[in-house]
């Protein structure tokens, strides 16, 4: 069981793509000790797709709740010593959980990542993308996911009793809710880097990633919920540790230039939900909408600087 690795996939509506996953965990070197696949509520050609497999994979069906709830129900169900979140439009490089394992301990809690290929919608490899260096003493991984997840989730292999005592993922912070993951558990066990691709990471139209609002607010509550934790944790990430009201103002001034005016009301919105003051969300609540002059002056200067 030392080597043992529990792959869940969640699934909804990606029946197109289902079958080249769970065809790359299947196919791996070394095998995996089991599949667990959650149909989250699909409405598509998901059981079809899955009725081929059916004497391979365990098969949860449930209500659409959600990515994270999706993964934690299979998280329940995991045996593994190892658990690796792969996304179902995702695929393993064939040779992933071999590489994954060549650094692992058996009696030590670690993290274990590697590199993935960024994949097209109909799954041709497009660029090799290294995972960010995320390495080095507790709390290192911590400081390397604050601001951006240093890897995708499923080119990541994590000790399921280290994902258990995080609560596994959390649906508040969508579609960041693995970085919130990786922030704290960079506290308490060291990140292992492996210089291979392990995923396959697929870009396709509509994705979770595209929704902007959600995309930073998501952020700005994985930032700023885990410092509350890591402080209660009594465990500094930087020397000079960032004011949450100093956050939400940094990014709120970001897609207020970029004239994202239905962001720019999530982030306020935001900032009232945890009664943030700083000038500079004043500034904007107030004005609302700068001149069209300066926004041109504004424009013509990041030209020239750029």
């Amino acid at each position: 069981m030392r080597s043992s690795v529990s792959i869940v996939i969640p699934a909804y509506n990606c029946a197109p793509y289902l079958d080249d996953a769970l065809t790359s965990v299947l196919g791996q070197s070394h095998a995996p000790h089991e599949v667990i696949v959650v149909d989250d509520g699909s409405t598509d050609d998901t059981q079809d797709v899955l009725r081929p497999f059916a004497r391979q994979i365990s098969l949860v069906r449930q209500e659409n709740r959600g990515l994270s709830h999706a993964r934690n129900r299979g998280l329940a169900d995991a045996t593994g010593r190892w658990v690796l979140f792969l996304d179902a439009d995702d695929r393993l490089e064939p040779t992933a959980l071999e590489a994954l394992l060549s650094v692992s301990e058996a009696d030590a809690d670690h993290v274990i990542y590697g590199d993935k290929y960024v994949i097209s919608h109909e799954g041709a490899i497009e660029s090799r993308v290294p995972g960010r260096d995320a390495t080095g003493p507790i709390p290192s991984a911590s400081r390397a996911s604050f601001n951006g997840s240093p890897f995708e989730p499923g080119a990541a292999m994590l000790p399921r009793a280290l994902i258990n005592a995080l609560g596994g993922f959390h649906q508040r912070y969508s579609p960041c809710e693995d970085r919130y993951t990786w922030i704290r558990a960079g506290s308490l066990v060291e990140f292992r880097y492996v210089p291979s691709v392990v995923l396959h990471y697929r870009q396709r139209p509509g994705s979770l990633s595209k929704n902007r609002i959600r995309q930073v607010t998501g952020s700005l509550r994985a930032r700023i919920d885990s410092l509350a934790w890591l402080h209660e944790q009594h465990v500094r990430l930087f020397d000079v540790e960032p004011e949450p009201a100093a956050l939400v103002a940094e990014d709120l001034g970001a897609v207020y230039w970029q004239r994202e005016w239905d962001v720019v009301d999530a982030v306020l919105a935001l900032a009232d939900e945890y009664q943030l003051a700083h000038p500079d969300i004043a500034r904007i609540r107030r004005i609302r909408r700068y001149p069209t002059w300066l926004v041109a002056v504004k424009d013509a200067l990041d030209r020239r600087r750029g």
